[in-house]
């Protein structure tokens, strides 16, 4: 818990600037460069994380808030990001 928000969804009002509202939840697939080590992985314990030959890509549903806040742990960890997609809805 690298922002002093326990979930990716959590706190609405934290001082991350993101606002109380009815924000949707969509599932996104974020993609970095390289393998998460225990530390990164601790950070994105909400997300699953899976392990390709030279990117890790973590996914997980997130409001813009939580995808924000996600970024902001990337950022924070050094992480190189590869691409964000958002998955269609099922």
């Amino acid at each position: 818990m690298l922002d002093g928000v326990s979930s990716l969804t959590g706190d609405p009002a934290a001082a991350d600037g993101c606002h109380d509202g009815l924000m949707m939840t969509r599932t996104y697939e974020i993609r970095v460069i390289g393998s998460l080590g225990p530390a990164a992985r601790e950070a994105f314990a909400e997300m699953a994380v899976e392990v390709e030959p030279t990117i890790t890509v973590l996914s997980g549903d997130l409001d813009q808030c939580g995808l924000r806040i996600l970024l902001d742990r990337m950022r924070a960890l050094g992480l190189e990001l590869v691409g964000i997609r958002q998955a269609p809805p099922p």
